[in-house]
């Protein structure tokens, strides 16, 4: 029997229907990053009112906790299934993309621009519960899958609330650099005002401070905490146990300065 001519020239067959199910599955991550988008803006209010919770009780505080956090699971799941089918939109089909509707305007979206924007959502939940590490590591995620200057940003706000100001102002720069005309290189600016006029403290300054004049709050006044530098004074050191704490803190570079930032080495 004569063969066809895709066997002749040994071409695979076609799966049918590839190309649809790579764009529903597109599709698919699409619609869920946008339900995400209006639920992070509950799972912030729903903070909030755990934040205030604590003030009118223990058990109160307690049941807030855990709503704020089954919210914010619920969240995190939705978002891996996007980058699930986002993913498996792009190994269907690499060149796939959608147009999507965004304030009257179309934009194309591809699995990268999902995946990146999911990554940037599980950064915000992870901020909001000041697990600062974590929230870092998916921003740097989202820059690696799609930069977009609002990543980068909070990129650089997840390492200034950890209090490594030098490594802040590389990637504060690193907005202003990439996307100088953007909204974040404007918050970015401001940003790098108020760093460059905190004058950093010295480790090892610090420590010999602590080990020889803690007892007299000398420390505490180097690293700007003038009332608790007084109650150190007039309490000989807390009663010497604050004065040992003080040096350990110091010591495992654990006790910030005034402005939240850590000590220089």
């Amino acid at each position: 029997m004569k063969q066809s001519s895709k066997e002749e020239k040994n071409i695979p067959e076609e799966e049918p229907g590839t190309e649809i199910s790579a764009k529903l599955n597109l599709k698919a991550a699409i619609s869920l990053v946008n339900e995400v988008t209006e639920q992070i803006e509950s799972v912030k209010r729903a903070s909030e009112v755990a934040d205030d919770a604590w003030d009118a009780g223990f058990w109160k505080g307690i049941n807030a906790s855990f709503d704020v956090a089954r919210e914010k699971g619920a969240v995190l799941e939705k978002l891996e299934q996007a980058i699930s089918l986002a993913s498996s939109a792009r190994l269907s089909d690499s060149s796939i993309s959608v147009i999507q509707e965004e304030g009257g305007m179309e934009v194309e979206m591809t699995p990268d621009i999902v995946i990146g924007w999911a990554y940037v959502y599980k950064g915000i939940l992870f901020a909001l519960s000041g697990e600062w590490k974590k929230a870092q590591h998916w921003f740097e995620e989202s820059l690696k899958a799609y930069p977009t200057a609002d990543a980068q940003f909070r990129l650089a706000c997840t390492v200034i609330a950890q209090g490594y100001r030098n490594d802040a102002i590389v990637e504060y720069r690193k907005v202003i650099d990439m996307y100088p005309e953007s909204e974040e290189a404007v918050e970015a600016t401001k940003a790098l005002v108020d760093i460059q006029q905190m004058k950093p403290k010295k480790w090892r300054t610090a420590l010999i401070l602590s080990i020889f004049l803690g007892l007299f709050g000398i420390d505490r006044f180097y690293l700007g905490y003038s009332l608790k530098g007084i109650l150190k004074l007039f309490t000989a050191g807390g009663f010497y146990i604050w004065w040992i704490i003080d040096i350990i803190q110091i010591a495992r570079n654990s006790l910030r300065d005034a402005n939240g930032m850590k000590l220089e080495r």
